[in-house]
């Protein structure tokens, strides 16, 4: 005997599965990408507060896009483990 847990498709109550939610390779890829840009982000900022000592020799707006495609690049390694811990697992049916 099977269980069907979904509604029928004709109820006009059930939610319509739209692009990231199709896709779950897709969803990963985004959770990676947006998580390595968001801490890219707060590293430029951190960066662009630091004293003026600390980055010598002065950086200019080409030399700081660098940085950041860098760090961004950088941060791509914690947000690769939280797509790796954000895998979906089925669920055991007893």
């Amino acid at each position: 005997m099977t269980v069907n847990l979904l509604p029928p498709a004709d109820d006009p109550g059930t939610p319509t599965l739209r692009a990231l939610g199709r896709n779950p390779a897709l969803r990963k890829f985004s959770v990676v990408l947006w998580a390595g840009f968001l801490g890219a982000t707060v590293t430029t900022v951190v960066v662009a507060l630091m004293p003026e000592h600390w980055l010598l020799p002065p950086v200019s707006l080409h030399d700081q896009a660098q940085v950041f495609g860098l760090i961004w690049l950088l941060s791509l390694i914690p947000a690769l483990v939280a797509g790796v811990l954000y895998c979906d697992h089925p669920r055991k049916t007893g």
